[in-house]
């Protein structure tokens, strides 16, 4: 078709399988844009394993979490405290394995709302704690605010465009509008 962009919407593992098809069938997009569920670094490492570096290198997605492999981060608090969690109780699990990372993240977010669904919580004191989330979590990149309320129940709206190079991704760009 003289396509030059190819945006995947998939799971890691048909991400990894669909890029290793296209190295086979000797097509190489000028864009690569790979959806957040699969830009992680185990993903697409193993997407370059399958298909070459230059592959999968220069690739694009959006993210709203730190990355804890990317040497940008490995004096950042959040991420040690991230690397420290996982030693003490990741029971010798890969802490560069990003997936660990976001739920950590996540842990963080419902610990906030277990907070505030009170000291005897219920459901419905959980709901109702979901309509009014407003901090910043130490997991996500700098100026991402999560935030809901009655009539907005996506906790998190902003993102920043990210690459990947040689084993890692990197930020780039000012933050965005996620939707």
């Amino acid at each position: 078709s003289g396509a030059d962009t190819w945006v995947l919407l998939t799971t890691p593992t048909p991400t990894v399988r669909a890029i290793a098809t296209a190295k086979a069938l000797n097509w190489k997009p000028d864009t690569l844009v790979i959806n957040s569920v699969s830009n992680t670094d185990s993903v697409m490492q193993a997407a370059a394993r399958s298909a070459g570096a230059d592959f999968v290198n220069g690739a694009v997605s959006s993210g709203y979490l730190k990355n804890p492999t990317n040497p940008t981060y490995a004096r950042d608090a959040a991420v040690r405290q991230y690397r420290s969690i996982m030693s003490r109780f990741g029971g010798g699990a890969d802490a560069n394995n990003t997936f660990h990372y976001y739920g950590v993240a996540k842990a963080y977010d419902f610990v906030r709302l277990m907070y505030l669904a009170g000291k005897n919580p219920t459901r419905n004191s959980l709901i109702r704690a979901t309509a009014h989330m407003n901090w910043i979590n130490p997991f996500t990149i700098k100026g991402i605010r999560i935030k809901t309320g009655p009539q907005d129940r996506f906790p998190i709206s902003q993102m920043k465009l990210i690459r990947y190079n040689n084993g890692t991704w990197s930020e780039f760009g000012p933050l965005l509008k996620g939707r």
